[in-house]
């Protein structure tokens, strides 16, 4: 999915209108923040659950997010299905179809193995020089397995 249907939802709501949504009004407002009893925790009649204009945290327990995490948390959801909640609880006109993309990457990925062969050193088999590579400085392996810095 494209990036650009996330941000036009944060943009569009901000975490207090969500959170308001769903748990009802806050039960507590201090500042720029609102809290709420949390909805992840049973028995919590405190409110711990807070949230400002873009983030939403527990202070109570392990969930801190965005928008969409909080809906993914609450109603059990994957992210994909947190976003058509929102469009649909919230009536936005927003395209998602449109803004989804299944192109794949043309860019190949590609697997990076350090090039060292494997020495038996109790053999007393040939020792490679091993680079350090942030700083070049070579390296080289004593049959003792240490390794001495040499110029």
């Amino acid at each position: 999915m494209s990036s650009n249907i996330w941000q036009e939802i944060k943009e569009e709501l901000t975490a207090k209108e969500v959170v308001e949504h769903f748990l009802g009004p806050p039960q507590k407002i201090s500042g720029s923040s609102y809290f709420w009893s949390s909805p992840f925790r049973n028995g919590d009649t405190d409110p711990s659950l807070s949230a400002n204009d873009t983030y939403i945290k527990d202070f109570g327990g392990e969930f801190a997010g965005d928008i969409f995490e909080f809906i993914t948390q609450y109603k059990n959801v994957s992210k994909k299905e947190a976003l058509e909640i929102l469009k649909a609880e919230f009536d936005l006109d927003i395209d998602i179809k449109s803004k989804t993309t299944n192109k794949r990457r043309t860019s190949k990925k590609i697997k990076v193995e350090p090039n060292i062969p494997k020495v038996n050193l109790i053999e007393g088999k040939k020792v490679p020089l091993i680079y350090n590579m942030f700083d070049n400085v070579s390296f080289k392996i004593k049959p003792t397995g240490r390794a001495n810095r040499w110029n």
